[in-house]
């Protein structure tokens, strides 16, 4: 009936409200832990190996793998996907440390791009319009910041001798932000 078809379109249209702020609320909550993240690694002066040891301490329980053991009901598939996170979960790491947010953004983007189009040649899939739009808009944002990437902070550009010498004698303090 018209009323039926009224009340499921109400509760899709709540549904999918849900999700967008379910989706809003993930985004924003990895956007701020990426960012925390990124000052802890590189204010901080434990080495990343000691971090990563701290988080998956905390991440496990313990009581459970003394009961029956850390590696119980594990088989070769489960062994290949934990391979392939850890090996994720370092070279995200290494990213935020040595690299900033905005770098892995990008290359967590442009690996989705490039995944699809493996699939479209081994899979035979079919992009949607929705997709090549954001696959544009990624490359863009991608094209538009690495034109004039942000200068170091901390940092005095020298480019010739003359910027160096100050009242004719060549002053030079590593480490400082005045020279």
């Amino acid at each position: 009936t018209v009323e039926t078809l009224s009340n499921q379109t109400q509760s899709s249209s709540r549904q999918a409200w849900i999700g967008f702020l379910a989706v809003t609320t993930a985004c924003m909550t990895s956007g701020l832990a990426a960012v925390y993240t990124e000052k802890v690694f590189k204010t901080g002066n434990t080495s990343l190996w000691v971090r990563n040891m701290h988080l998956s301490m905390a991440a496990t329980d313990g009581s459970k793998i003394s009961h029956s053991g850390f590696f119980f009901k594990w088989d070769g598939i489960v062994c290949t996907v934990v391979a392939l996170q850890a090996l994720g979960g370092m070279a995200v790491a290494v990213v935020a440390k040595y690299a900033d947010n905005i770098s892995k953004g990008f290359a967590t983007a442009v690996s989705i791009i490039l995944t699809c189009i493996a699939s479209v040649f081994i899979f035979d899939m079919r992009p949607s319009n929705g997709f090549l739009l954001g696959t544009s808009l990624v490359l863009m944002s991608l094209y538009l910041y690495t034109l004039s990437p942000p200068a170091p902070t901390g940092y005095l550009e020298v480019r010739t001798k003359e910027d160096l010498e100050v009242n004719g004698t060549t002053k030079i303090q590593l480490g400082k932000s005045s020279y």
